[in-house]
């Protein structure tokens, strides 16, 4: 499956269901682990087309101890996707902390960004 092949998927998933179901997606969720393959790559490359046709946020599963987060959050910027509509998953406290000293979360919640390279994230104990 190639890279517009996989976008349309995941387009599909968010505008008409999933697997032939009625239940629409809300989030895009792509995953890497110790390396950043070409293939995870065009998977990335994909998610940010699904995101610029649908506007849903995208959702990454990272592997913290390689900082796999940020190679991530680099490919997602370089294809055009908004920091503020990225969750890295499961960073850890250092990386979670050198996130969070480049935004400011607003007294409404909204996190705008010191930088443009900033993305949210979170911890799972």
């Amino acid at each position: 499956m190639g890279c517009p092949d996989l976008a349309d998927w995941f387009t599909a998933d968010v505008e008409t269901g999933l697997d032939g179901t009625d239940v629409r997606a809300g989030v895009i969720k792509v995953a890497s682990e110790t390396e950043l393959t070409p293939m995870e790559e065009r998977i990335l490359e994909a998610a940010a087309r699904a995101h610029a046709a649908t506007g849903v946020p995208i959702l990454t599963h990272s592997l913290a101890r390689v900082r796999m987060g940020e190679q991530q959050a680099a490919v997602l910027e370089r294809f055009g996707v908004d920091p503020g509509r990225v969750v890295i998953g499961d960073a850890v406290n250092d990386v979670l902390r050198a996130l969070l000293d480049r935004i400011e979360i607003t007294e409404d919640h909204r996190v705008v960004p010191h930088v443009r390279e900033e993305y949210q994230g979170y911890v799972r104990e």
